[in-house]
């Protein structure tokens, strides 16, 4: 027998604040250990931050999510802005869009661990918990309970009624 799932149609104030909170600190510590470390390393992750971030994951993952426009309700931004400037346009990502967002997501994540660690451990500590909350957090429950099921990461199983 099955369990029934409870599907989120709406992140709570705590599940946003904790995420958005969690992906701009990691990436603010990212740079900060990567500028430490190297001056063009850190030029080339802040590059890399501002750019998936603000224009990448928009353009690939919330043109397709229904939470902004459906549920009124987004993980990583106002869903005021992204309606406004990210007009939804299909529930369907294409695999490109599948696989840049997949490398957006990871590379913030990923890509300064290694310098942190030999560079600075005090910036390290923090970063890693960070990282590991997130994408625990996103993997285990979120993604789990979540509508977007052209998402690359979604694991909620899709039901006849949706």
């Amino acid at each position: 027998m099955e369990k029934s799932v409870k599907m989120i149609e709406k992140f709570s104030l705590f599940q946003r604040i904790t995420l958005q909170g969690s992906w701009f600190i990691i990436i603010i510590l990212g740079n900060i250990g990567l500028f430490n470390y190297n001056l063009i390393f850190g030029t080339i992750y802040l590059s890399f931050s501002i750019i998936t971030t603000f224009f990448l994951l928009s353009i690939t993952l919330c043109r397709h999510c229904p939470y902004p426009c459906k549920y009124d309700s987004c993980l990583f931004m106002s869903p005021k802005i992204v309606k406004k400037y990210f007009k939804y346009i299909s529930p369907n990502m294409n695999i490109f869009e599948k696989i840049v967002f997949v490398i957006i997501f990871l590379g913030i994540g990923l890509i300064p661990i290694y310098w942190l660690f030999i560079s600075n451990i005090f910036i390290f500590i923090p970063f890693i918990i960070l990282v590991i909350y997130l994408y625990t957090y996103m993997f285990v429950y979120l993604c789990t309970k979540c509508y977007h099921y052209s998402c690359p990461f979604n694991r909620a199983k899709k039901s006849s009624d949706t």
